[in-house]
C-alpha cells in the first residue's frame, strides 16, 4: 500500500518511474525491499515495461496488481490506477483484520468452554462417582459413557494434550499449503 500511493504521489509530481523507483529503493531500509527495488529498476533500466519489471519479481506482487498497471500502461493513467489499487489493498487489509477481530471472540468462548469441559471432567465427575457407586445407583447409558470419557482422560491426559497439539500443527500446515483444503475451511 505504501509502495503505491508514494511511487503514484511521485507520478504526479512529474518524476520519471525509474527515478521514483530509485527513490523508494533508497528511503526502504528492509534489505528484501531494496533488492526489490533494485531488481524493477534494472528491468525498467533494460528497456521492459513496468508491468513486466513487477511480473519479474515472482510471488512478489500479486497478479491482479500486474494486470492492472499493464492495463494502465495502455491507457496512460498509471497515476491514477496506482491510487485506485492502494484504495483496494487498503480495503482488503481493513476487511481481513476486522475478521480476525470478529472470528476472536467466538475462538476464546469455545477454547474456555473446552477447558470448563476438560476441568469438570478431570475433577468434579469423579466426586460423583464416589457417590453413585455408594448408592449403587443404576446409570442411564449416556452417563455411564461420560464416566468412562472422564476415567480415560484421567488416565491419559497427556496423550490427548499432545495429540491435540499434533492435530493443530497438522491443520495448520494443511491450511497453509493445500489451496483446496484451506478454500473448504474458509
Amino acid at each position: 500500500i505504501f509502495f503505491l500511493t508514494q511511487l503514484s504521489t511521485f507520478l504526479k509530481s512529474g518524476l520519471p518511474l525509474l527515478d521514483s523507483i530509485k527513490i523508494l529503493e533508497k528511503q526502504t531500509k528492509k534489505k528484501v525491499q531494496k533488492n526489490l527495488f533494485k531488481s524493477i529498476a534494472y528491468e525498467l533500466t533494460m528497456g521492459e515495461n513496468f508491468s513486466e519489471a513487477l511480473e519479474k519479481q515472482g510471488e512478489s506482487f500479486p497478479k491482479l496488481l500486474v494486470n492492472m498497471i499493464r492495463s494502465a500502461e495502455l491507457a496512460g493513467n498509471l497515476p491514477e490506477i496506482l491510487d485506485d489499487m492502494s484504495v483496494y489493498y487498503e480495503e482488503i487489509e481493513k476487511t481481513r483484520k476486522q475478521m480476525k477481530s470478529a472470528m476472536t471472540y467466538p475462538l476464546v468462548i469455545f477454547v474456555f468452554a473446552i477447558i470448563v469441559i476438560v476441568f469438570i471432567m478431570l475433577f468434579v465427575l469423579p466426586e460423583f462417582v464416589g457417590i453413585y457407586s455408594e448408592m449403587e445407583a443404576d446409570l442411564p447409558g449416556i452417563t455411564n459413557f461420560v464416566i468412562k470419557l472422564s476415567h480415560f482422560l484421567q488416565k491419559n491426559i497427556i496423550y490427548v494434550i499432545l495429540a491435540v497439539i499434533v492435530i493443530i500443527i497438522i491443520l495448520n500446515a494443511l491450511y497453509k499449503s493445500v489451496k483446496v483444503f484451506r478454500t473448504m475451511v474458509q
